[in-house]
């Protein structure tokens, strides 16, 4: 909002204290109309960004990434019965495969429009490599 609008919007509501009734409604409209471009600005501002992928998850959504793929390594672990080295090798790789599929260094860069799609990687995520060299560890 502009300092001539927001002057604008002190005026009215100055008129309004000192007594004078209520504004005629042609200010009033002006107002909201103005009111209602700085609200469609943000939200092309705002859509822009995610479109860019700029806007990132929250610190709790990669905390629940992290726990998710803890959680998935924890299932393969278990299901090929390998060892703790081997868990921590299942982690690395399914971690690395997120990572590598959206172009990111952490999960805390993950754009936002793209956190479903990776909570579904990392509940399906399988390599038969990793695990086989996962159980050749220990």
């Amino acid at each position: 909002m502009s300092n001539a609008q927001s002057e604008e919007l002190c005026q009215v509501g100055s008129r309004r204290e000192e007594g004078g009734g209520n504004p005629p409604a042609s200010q009033l409209i002006l107002v909201t109309n103005q009111l209602l471009s700085v609200v469609a600005r943000l939200e092309a501002r705002i859509a822009a960004l995610e479109e860019d992928g700029k806007v990132t998850v929250l610190h709790q959504d990669a905390l629940k990434l992290s726990q998710l793929i803890r959680e998935r390594a924890k299932v393969l672990t278990d299901k090929y019965q390998l060892g703790p080295a081997g868990e921590r090798r299942i982690r690395a790789a399914i971690k690395k495969a997120v990572l590598s599929q959206y172009g990111i260094r952490d999960l805390h860069d993950l754009p936002v429009r793209r956190l479903a799609a990776a909570r579904m990687l990392i509940e399906n995520w399988s390599s038969y490599q990793a695990i086989r060299e996962a159980s050749l560890c220990g």
